[in-house]
């Protein structure tokens, strides 16, 4: 059998097909929080408390994010990104998004056509530009990018069109994007009081 693997190998390798060079890259966020409440039976549980723990002390697993991207030469790739978090009463693991993409070269003019497709994170936060729909920059995330970070996605394709700072004398890029085909907001239950199917 290895004979018929290798000579498999070595026929393919013999033929004269051009290969598109491949890049893979994985990436991960991981956040540990240690808390301890002193307050009311949290809302999550009921209660009147704000927090969405109850009392007492725990180490939690906040958010274990990762993404793995493959890009080729031809400027095409490809980008599944899954998170997770866990504490005390709920442990939750899911894809969050998984799309294809194309970035061209930009012309001489200093414009570049970027496009993807799939399911996405639709580009509308300055605060959550880290991997995994995280910060760089805060522990937590505003309430507005909490919400799109749970709720929104976008389901259909989206083209971005960029003027390059560099080529024009300039310190910013500016895009123009077309609003993607179709968006899709799902409600999910979450442990800190989400409501809905």
């Amino acid at each position: 059998m290895l004979r018929i693997l290798l000579a498999s190998a070595l026929a393919l390798l013999s033929l004269n097909i051009p290969v598109a060079a491949t890049e893979v890259s994985v990436k991960g966020v991981v956040d540990m929080r240690a808390t301890y409440t002193d307050s009311l039976i949290s809302y999550a549980d009921g209660g009147y408390g704000k927090f969405g723990l109850s009392d007492g002390g725990e180490l939690s697993l906040s958010q274990l994010g990762g993404e793995v991207v493959i890009r080729w030469d031809s400027g095409l790739s490809a980008h599944v990104v899954a998170n997770g978090y866990a504490n005390q009463d709920y442990t939750d693991v899911g894809f969050t998004e998984g799309y294809l993409a194309y970035r061209g070269l930009p012309n001489a003019s200093g414009y570049r056509w970027h496009s993807r497709t799939g399911i996405f994170y639709p580009k509308i936060s300055l605060e959550n530009n880290a991997i995994a729909w995280a910060s760089k920059h805060t522990l937590n995330s505003s309430a507005i990018n909490t919400w799109i970070g749970e709720e929104v996605r976008v389901l259909g394709s989206e083209l971005t069109l960029t003027r390059l700072g560099k080529f024009n004398d300039s310190l910013f890029d500016t895009s123009l994007s077309l609003p993607p085909l179709l968006i899709t907001i799902r409600r999910v239950r979450y442990y800190h009081g989400m409501a809905g199917p």
